[in-house]
């Protein structure tokens, strides 16, 4: 945590060795900042810069083995149901705070690294920049309000089901295009930008003082640009249903349905159920109320085993050959998605001293 001046703080994502993931003392550090700016509004400052230490992440996402080393019994079995509290508290938290939140997302950012940053008003790509929520692919979900924005992304839930369903990684200057980042700054202007920030910010300067600083090292060139296979995207990603989406990609003869067809046969067709629900239930939910959908959902699958296969499978023995139990999306019923999304866990987002 830096003070750079008293208008200017920076959240510094500092644990290189884990491309930065958020574990529970990094969410509770910077939760214990914004609480204190709640409660005490006249320290708090102008802005508040997030960003990632050691050159190739911001944040790769959330401790996800800690998660199921709690649900198999290695860690305290209340930590799984905690971390996601937390963490959705400080991602909702950063939203209703004071101070203007702009994210540098110098490197990777995936999972709960999205979180901490996506709903920021500014949010600066760089050349390096790597984004993509690929939780479909170990038995998971596109959480941290990915409900909210995927939803939303151009006004256009199909491309936010495209790049929910797919984990499709999206690079650069290709996130302004998108609509996911706000502005692309080449990584030889970042520490212009950053010189600019420590100088030019006040704590009486105004949004538009703060947004022109960023503009200023910004190539607004880059959003001219139509998105590639848009209209193959829409096509296929139609909200009717999830099963009517896998259809259309199964029969789909193009180069494009080839390479969704290769990228949706090994993720967890359960996965890929719950995330069109909760993506389409997102669209007309605000920002607190998918956090508490979110909530419940991520207790779900911390108390199924599709979840505990897939982690298995990608990140702990690393046989990349998770063996699902539903085998299609045509499998999962209505009372499969009911465990998801009726279900008594409650997240209080109410800041407490």
């Amino acid at each position: 945590m830096e003070n750079h001046s008293p208008a200017l703080t920076e959240f510094k994502l500092n644990v290189p060795k884990t491309l930065n993931s958020l574990d529970m003392d990094m969410v509770h550090k910077m939760l214990e900042k914004v609480k204190y700016w709640h409660f005490n509004p006249e320290q708090a400052p102008r802005v508040l810069l997030i960003s990632g230490v050691g050159g190739k992440a911001f944040c790769a996402g959330g401790d996800i083995k800690m998660v199921y080393e709690s649900g198999i019994g290695k860690l305290d079995p209340s930590i799984k149901a905690k971390f996601f509290h937390d963490e959705y508290v400080l991602d909702y938290s950063l939203t209703q705070m004071r101070p203007l939140q702009i994210s540098i997302w110098n490197g990777i950012v995936m999972g709960g690294g999205v979180g901490v940053s996506v709903h920021a008003p500014i949010r600066v790509a760089t050349d390096n920049t790597v984004y993509a929520m690929p939780e479909t692919g170990i038995g998971f979900f596109t959480d941290v309000g990915g409900a909210y924005f995927l939803s939303r992304i151009k006004h256009n839930i199909q491309h936010g089901l495209y790049l929910g369903l797919t984990g499709q990684r999206i690079k650069a200057r290709e996130l302004v295009q998108w609509g996911i980042a706000t502005h692309f700054v080449p990584q030889t202007h970042i520490e212009g930008l950053y010189k600019d920030l420590k100088e030019k910010v006040r704590r009486e300067s105004s949004d538009k003082e703060i947004h022109d600083i960023v503009n200023s090292h910004s190539d607004l060139t880059v959003d001219q640009t139509p998105i590639p296979d848009e209209k193959e995207i829409e096509w296929l990603f139609q909200n009717d249903s999830i099963l009517d989406i896998v259809t259309r990609i199964e029969k789909d003869a193009t180069p494009f349905g080839e390479k969704v067809r290769k990228q949706i046969a090994s993720l967890s067709p359960l996965s890929l159920a719950v995330v069109f629900e909760q993506i389409k239930r997102g669209k007309t939910m605000g920002l607190k109320e998918v956090f508490e959908m979110e909530y419940k959902i991520s207790q779900g699958f911390t108390n199924h085993t599709e979840f505990f296969e897939g982690v298995r499978a990608l990140l702990i023995d690393k046989d990349r050959n998770p063996q699902w139990k539903y085998k299609h999306v045509r499998d999962v019923t209505q009372k499969d998605l009911d465990h998801f999304f009726n279900r008594d866990d409650v997240l209080d987002l109410t800041l407490k001293q």
